[in-house]
Parts: C-alpha cells; structure tokens; sequence
C-alpha cells in the first residue's frame, strides 16, 4: 500500500467539495455484505447496516485512496472477508489525477461507524476518515 494517498490530501468522499474543484466520480466496484469470507468474531452485527434514505445523508469509512487498482483491490477484498459491510471502490479524478477511494457504507449510525473504525485499525489497516454523502 505505498501508493495511498494520505487522508488529508483528499476529500473524504466525492462530496460537494470535489465536484466543485471539477472532479469527476464514478463507482467502480461495491460489493454487498457476505460475499467474502464468514465475517471476524468481532464483526459488526448485519442489522446495522442500513440502505441510504433519499434525502438523508449516509455515513462511509473511507479506508484509503490508491493511484494503483490493484492496491485498492487488495484492500477491498481484505474488508470483504472481514465481513464488516458493504465495501465500495469509488474512482474520482483530483486535481487531473485518478484515485480510487476504499469504502464501507453506508453505516446506520455514529456508534456503529466508531465500532467499525476500530475493527479496521485492529486488522493492521490505516484508521478510516468518516465521509458522509
């Protein structure tokens, strides 16, 4: 993972702020819960992961941005078989420079967000910033 992108270098999400500075933003790649290996027995119980209301913001861990695919890819693969929700690769284009940023989300609340921050740090991954959308 040496070509992550540190957080505060970037947005946390393709938020209002990116699209102002004329970055452009596209899904690559989600992934439901479930569909990686059985979830760690720490893992945070499926009912809370929530499907985003129209109108209402919705609550992501950004885990990290990648120039390189394959490390975004490796990286969604390892949340994937933690079992922790459901994980997203969102490419944007900052600053004429394409980075691929590693979701979870959307969560159900702040709690079960700060549960899942801690379950990413304790796998040896970087702490995750929260986005909201």
């Amino acid at each position: 993972m040496t070509d992550a992108t540190p957080a505060e270098a970037l947005p946390p999400a393709a938020g209002s702020t990116a699209r102002a500075a004329g970055a452009t933003t596209r899904i690559v790649a989600a992934t439901p819960p479930g569909t990686g290996a059985a979830p760690a027995a720490a893992a945070v119980p499926a009912g809370s992961i929530t499907p985003p209301v129209p109108g209402k913001p919705s609550i992501y861990l950004q885990v990290g941005a990648f120039s390189d695919v394959a490390n975004a890819q490796r990286v969604a693969d390892q949340l994937n078989r933690a079992g922790l929700g459901p994980v997203s690769v969102v490419e944007t284009q900052i600053g004429g420079r394409n980075v691929r940023r590693v979701r979870v989300g959307p969560l159900s609340d702040v709690d079960t967000a700060d549960r899942v921050t801690d379950q990413i740090a304790g796998m040896g991954l970087p702490r995750p910033q929260v986005a909201v959308d």
